[in-house]
Protein backbone atom coordinates (compact mmCIF):
# COMPACT_ATOMS: atom_id res chain seq x y z
CA UNK A 1 0.00 0.00 0.00
CA UNK A 2 1.36 3.42 -0.99
CA UNK A 3 -0.16 6.89 -1.09
CA UNK A 4 -0.40 7.03 -4.88
CA UNK A 5 -2.38 3.80 -5.21
CA UNK A 6 -4.65 4.68 -2.29
CA UNK A 7 -5.30 8.17 -3.70
CA UNK A 8 -6.08 6.72 -7.13
CA UNK A 9 -8.59 4.33 -5.57
CA UNK A 10 -10.21 6.95 -3.35
CA UNK A 11 -10.54 9.63 -6.02
CA UNK A 12 -12.42 7.28 -8.33
CA UNK A 13 -14.99 6.50 -5.63
CA UNK A 14 -18.18 8.53 -5.53
CA UNK A 15 -17.80 11.36 -2.99
CA UNK A 16 -20.37 9.74 -0.69
CA UNK A 17 -18.14 6.66 -0.42
CA UNK A 18 -14.89 8.59 0.01
CA UNK A 19 -14.79 9.20 3.77
CA UNK A 20 -15.62 5.62 4.75
CA UNK A 21 -13.04 4.19 2.33
CA UNK A 22 -10.44 6.73 3.47
CA UNK A 23 -11.04 5.75 7.10
CA UNK A 24 -10.62 2.07 6.22
CA UNK A 25 -7.32 2.80 4.42
CA UNK A 26 -6.06 4.84 7.39
CA UNK A 27 -6.88 1.96 9.74
CA UNK A 28 -5.16 -0.53 7.40
CA UNK A 29 -2.03 1.62 7.25
CA UNK A 30 -1.97 1.94 11.04
CA UNK A 31 -2.43 -1.82 11.43
CA UNK A 32 0.54 -2.31 9.09
CA UNK A 33 2.66 -0.01 11.27
CA UNK A 34 2.73 2.78 8.68
CA UNK A 35 1.75 5.80 10.77
CA UNK A 36 3.23 8.34 8.33
CA UNK A 37 1.26 6.84 5.43
CA UNK A 38 -1.89 6.78 7.59
CA UNK A 39 -1.46 10.51 8.28
CA UNK A 40 -1.01 11.24 4.56
CA UNK A 41 -4.12 9.24 3.69
CA UNK A 42 -6.11 10.97 6.46
CA UNK A 43 -5.14 14.34 4.94
CA UNK A 44 -6.74 13.51 1.56
CA UNK A 45 -9.82 15.67 0.96
CA UNK A 46 -13.18 14.41 -0.31
CA UNK A 47 -13.77 15.56 -3.91
CA UNK A 48 -16.75 17.52 -5.14
CA UNK A 49 -19.08 15.80 -7.58
CA UNK A 50 -17.58 17.61 -10.59
CA UNK A 51 -14.01 16.85 -9.46
CA UNK A 52 -14.97 13.18 -9.07
CA UNK A 53 -16.38 13.12 -12.63
CA UNK A 54 -13.16 14.71 -13.89
CA UNK A 55 -11.12 12.14 -11.97
CA UNK A 56 -13.15 9.31 -13.52
CA UNK A 57 -12.37 10.73 -16.92
CA UNK A 58 -8.63 10.82 -16.22
CA UNK A 59 -8.57 7.23 -14.97
CA UNK A 60 -10.89 5.84 -17.67
CA UNK A 61 -9.66 7.68 -20.77
CA UNK A 62 -5.85 8.09 -20.59
CA UNK A 63 -5.50 8.47 -24.37
CA UNK A 64 -8.07 11.26 -24.44
CA UNK A 65 -6.35 12.92 -21.49
CA UNK A 66 -3.00 12.83 -23.28
CA UNK A 67 -4.65 14.24 -26.41
CA UNK A 68 -6.21 17.12 -24.48
CA UNK A 69 -2.90 17.88 -22.75
CA UNK A 70 -1.09 18.01 -26.12
CA UNK A 71 -3.81 20.24 -27.52
CA UNK A 72 -3.45 22.57 -24.54
CA UNK A 73 0.31 22.83 -25.10
CA UNK A 74 -0.29 23.71 -28.74
CA UNK A 75 -2.96 26.29 -27.90
CA UNK A 76 -0.73 27.95 -25.30
CA UNK A 77 2.21 28.14 -27.72
CA UNK A 78 0.01 29.52 -30.51
CA UNK A 79 -1.57 32.02 -28.11
CA UNK A 80 1.85 33.25 -26.95
CA UNK A 81 3.05 33.63 -30.55
CA UNK A 82 -0.27 35.11 -31.66
CA UNK A 83 -0.29 32.51 -34.43
CA UNK A 84 -3.84 33.00 -35.69
CA UNK A 85 -3.79 30.25 -38.30
CA UNK A 86 -2.56 27.76 -35.75
CA UNK A 87 -5.09 29.02 -33.18
CA UNK A 88 -7.91 28.54 -35.68
CA UNK A 89 -6.77 24.97 -36.48
CA UNK A 90 -6.32 24.07 -32.81
CA UNK A 91 -9.63 25.65 -31.80
CA UNK A 92 -11.41 23.37 -34.25
CA UNK A 93 -9.67 20.42 -32.59
CA UNK A 94 -10.70 21.75 -29.20
CA UNK A 95 -14.34 21.03 -30.05
CA UNK A 96 -13.44 17.39 -30.66
CA UNK A 97 -11.48 17.22 -27.43
CA UNK A 98 -14.20 18.47 -25.10
CA UNK A 99 -14.72 15.50 -22.88
CA UNK A 100 -17.49 16.83 -20.70
CA UNK A 101 -20.06 14.48 -22.17
CA UNK A 102 -17.74 11.52 -21.61
CA UNK A 103 -17.34 12.50 -17.95
CA UNK A 104 -21.14 12.70 -17.64
CA UNK A 105 -21.51 9.24 -19.18
CA UNK A 106 -18.85 7.76 -16.90
CA UNK A 107 -20.60 9.20 -13.84
CA UNK A 108 -23.92 7.78 -15.05
CA UNK A 109 -22.34 4.37 -15.68
CA UNK A 110 -20.94 4.50 -12.14
CA UNK A 111 -24.51 4.93 -10.91
CA UNK A 112 -24.26 8.62 -10.00
CA UNK A 113 -25.38 10.93 -12.81
CA UNK A 114 -24.21 14.53 -12.60
CA UNK A 115 -26.36 17.57 -13.32
CA UNK A 116 -25.77 20.54 -15.59
CA UNK A 117 -23.95 22.59 -12.94
CA UNK A 118 -21.43 19.79 -12.32
CA UNK A 119 -21.05 19.32 -16.09
CA UNK A 120 -20.23 23.03 -16.45
CA UNK A 121 -17.58 22.72 -13.73
CA UNK A 122 -16.08 19.70 -15.51
CA UNK A 123 -15.99 21.74 -18.72
CA UNK A 124 -14.33 24.64 -16.86
CA UNK A 125 -11.70 22.23 -15.54
CA UNK A 126 -11.02 21.00 -19.07
CA UNK A 127 -10.72 24.60 -20.29
CA UNK A 128 -8.31 25.31 -17.44
CA UNK A 129 -6.27 22.25 -18.43
CA UNK A 130 -6.06 23.62 -21.98
CA UNK A 131 -5.00 27.08 -20.83
CA UNK A 132 -2.72 26.50 -17.86
CA UNK A 133 0.05 23.89 -17.48
CA UNK A 134 -0.37 23.81 -13.69
CA UNK A 135 -4.10 23.17 -14.06
CA UNK A 136 -3.38 20.50 -16.67
CA UNK A 137 -1.00 18.75 -14.31
CA UNK A 138 -3.47 18.97 -11.43
CA UNK A 139 -6.31 17.54 -13.56
CA UNK A 140 -4.13 14.82 -15.11
CA UNK A 141 -3.20 13.58 -11.63
CA UNK A 142 -6.74 12.21 -11.34
CA UNK A 143 -6.91 13.43 -7.74
CA UNK A 144 -8.87 16.66 -8.04
CA UNK A 145 -10.71 17.80 -4.95
CA UNK A 146 -12.62 20.60 -6.70
CA UNK A 147 -13.06 21.97 -10.20
CA UNK A 148 -10.30 24.17 -11.58
CA UNK A 149 -11.17 27.55 -13.13
CA UNK A 150 -9.45 28.59 -16.37
CA UNK A 151 -7.21 31.66 -16.15
CA UNK A 152 -8.91 34.90 -17.11
CA UNK A 153 -8.32 36.03 -20.66
CA UNK A 154 -6.80 32.94 -22.26
CA UNK A 155 -9.95 31.41 -23.69
CA UNK A 156 -11.44 34.78 -24.59
CA UNK A 157 -8.22 35.93 -26.27
CA UNK A 158 -7.83 32.68 -28.19
CA UNK A 159 -11.45 32.83 -29.34
CA UNK A 160 -11.08 36.48 -30.37
CA UNK A 161 -8.00 35.68 -32.41
CA UNK A 162 -9.78 32.81 -34.11
CA UNK A 163 -12.82 34.99 -34.84
CA UNK A 164 -10.64 37.76 -36.32
CA UNK A 165 -9.08 35.35 -38.78
CA UNK A 166 -12.38 33.79 -39.82
CA UNK A 167 -14.31 37.03 -40.39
Amino acid sequence: MDLESVAEELYTLHPTEFVGARTARVEAALAAGKAALAAQIAALKRPTLSAWAGNLLVHSEPRQVARLLRLGEGLRRAHQKRARTQLRRLSRQQHMAVLTEQARLLATEAGHPIGRAAQRRVEQTLQAALADPAAAEKWASGCLVRAVAPPAGFTAAATAAVNETTS
